[in-house]
């Protein structure tokens, strides 16, 4: 798949583990040239014996590798228009894109350097959705080296047998194994392989999490910024990975484990990639965790042990995290018209189960918080966004800060452009920003639907691309002197004040309640669960 540039001019060769490369120069005839490399391979294919096995480290090439093209995008469901439009999907998918500056950096040491990882709920997407150009321009330019990754999706990426017939987790072993490669080549782009940070949206932010976490990844990188995803939200990682696997070898391949798994792994690496395609499943009437098909699962090797007592171990990092102002959207417009009290009483009901002491008094209590507005349409949004996403924010806030951390940035990102919904825009049933409504603003690239940046769109896309190469630099969003590019200090939660948050929008504001302290009431409710 080709990028959305063309007509540019070639980079110099550059030299990398496996052999030479050259790219091309995006901005080629401003003063802040670009150097971008795409398609750059990063592991072997991950084909044939290697399916379900570790990322190997790529093999060398002789001469120059000509590296102007996404590579192929993981197997996935995809659109005839998809395929048009973002290129082939293939079980080949290893590639990494690596946007660098084409000047010298005023560090000696190098630039900073901040590898994104997509979403798409662990089974769908690419780094080509990304885009390139506008990043180049908005990001790359404020004297950061941008890295955007791939790496195996759904049922290639997170396939489970529940023993050591197969490697559980591929999918974050692909994103260590890219995040290797960047410890191991980024000096020769440039870059500063001692001061990386990592950043995802969705499920690529609850994998940076994630990453965080684990210790065969976290010595990898130096900060972390997940948005809208985090390893605390419980659809982050699956209880059931096995059952889902041998479900889905039964229906799709006629397969069944037999009580042989090395056999059954045997039987699988000779099925069609095709078979294992998946596509985002999103079910409204269920919990956010049984909407994601097959992820991340707690393993004995990439998690040897639960998530609570990794993050004890896993050292202090700057971190910043937050998720959009209705992040809920999505879910609502399969429930459209069912604004009742009987339909906020069904989702309370999934938040607050009977388990919880007093259940009954808690429930209706929030309820009555709902019920109180005047708009019920806003009020299930935010109660559907306190289910999806505010809750985990504000749990993933406090579970570091449980750990010794002394600061975290929190945000809720509240600036939209109705455009970027597209057709959306007729069925949303509130007006706000909601999930992948940030992407613009941060990589340029409308993920939703393109759409033409305004002049008010273009000034929002510098201040916050200006917020987040800061805290890649000095791991604090208002720069190193204190610029606040975002018109106001930005100042952490800490633990005296785990719900003070940053409102991201066209006058942003400081604030001391996270969307209004109900995702700490949730929390303070759910406890025990």
């Amino acid at each position: 798949m080709g990028s959305s540039s063309s007509k540019c001019p070639p980079t110099e060769e550059v030299t990398i583990s496996s052999g030479r490369i050259i790219g091309r120069r995006f901005l080629h005839d401003s003063d802040k040239a670009v150097n971008a490399f795409q398609g750059i391979p990063f592991a072997n294919p991950p084909i044939g014996e290697r399916r379900f096995k570790k990322p190997e480290p790529c093999d060398t090439w002789e001469g120059v590798k000509e590296c102007n093209a996404f590579g192929n995008r993981g197997m996935q469901v995809s659109s005839m228009y998809e395929k048009w439009k973002h290129g082939p999907v293939s079980e080949d998918c290893l590639y990494l894109n690596v946007f660098a500056p084409g000047w010298k950096s005023s560090n000696e040491k190098g630039f900073a350097v901040m590898v994104f990882i997509h979403g798409g709920a662990f089974v769908s997407d690419s780094t080509v959705k990304y885009g390139d150009t506008m990043l180049s321009k908005y990001l790359v330019t404020k004297d950061v080296i941008v890295v955007t990754t791939q790496y195996r999706l759904g049922f290639l990426g997170f396939w489970s047998t529940g023993d050591s017939s197969c490697v559980d987790n591929l999918g974050l072993w692909d994103q260590t194994r890219a995040l290797e490669w960047v410890k191991e080549n980024i000096e020769a782009f440039g870059g500063d392989p001692t001061n990386v940070t990592i950043m995802g949206q969705s499920a690529g932010g609850a994998s940076v999490d994630l990453l965080s976490i684990s210790p065969i990844s976290r010595d990898l990188f130096h900060k972390v910024i997940p948005m809208a995803g985090n390893g605390s939200a419980d659809w982050a990682t699956q209880e059931n990975a096995v059952e889902r696997c041998r479900e889905w070898a039964n229906q799709k391949m006629k397969i069944d484990d037999g009580g042989d798994s090395k056999e059954f792994i045997s039987k699988l690496r000779l099925e069609a990639a095709t078979k294992f395609a998946t596509s985002m499943n999103v079910k409204p009437n269920a919990s956010v965790k049984e909407g994601i098909q097959i992820g991340p699962r707690i393993d004995g090797l990439f998690f040897p042990r639960p998530l609570a007592e990794l993050r004890k171990e896993a050292g202090i990092k700057p971190r910043m995290v937050g998720c959009c102002q209705y992040e809920g959207l999505m879910f609502m417009i399969a429930v459209m018209g069912k604004k009742n009290r009987s339909a906020f009483e069904s989702v309370i009901a999934m938040m607050i189960p009977e388990s919880v002491t007093d259940f009954k008094k808690k429930r209706d209590e929030m309820l009555e918080e709902f019920m109180k507005e005047d708009d019920l349409t806003k009020s299930m949004a935010n109660l559907f966004s306190d289910l999806f996403l505010n809750v985990s924010c504000q749990q993933f806030v406090l579970d570091w800060l449980a750990t010794g951390h002394d600061q975290i940035y929190l945000y809720t990102f509240d600036y939209f452009n109705e455009k970027s919904w597209g057709p959306l825009g007729y069925v949303m049933p509130v007006k706000g920003a909601t999930h992948c409504s940030e992407i613009p603003y941060i990589l340029g690239k409308g993920l939703i639907w393109d759409f033409d940046l305004n002049e008010k769109d273009i000034e929002m896309l510098e201040k916050v691309t200006a917020a987040w190469s800061n805290f890649a630099k000095f791991g604090n969003p208002n720069g190193e002197n204190g610029e606040n590019p975002l018109g106001v200090e930005w100042k952490p939660a800490t633990k005296e004040f785990p719900m003070r948050c940053i409102s991201i929008n066209w006058e942003s504001t400081m604030q001391e309640e996270f969307h209004g302290g109900r995702p700490m009431r949730w929390i303070e409710y759910r406890k025990g669960l």
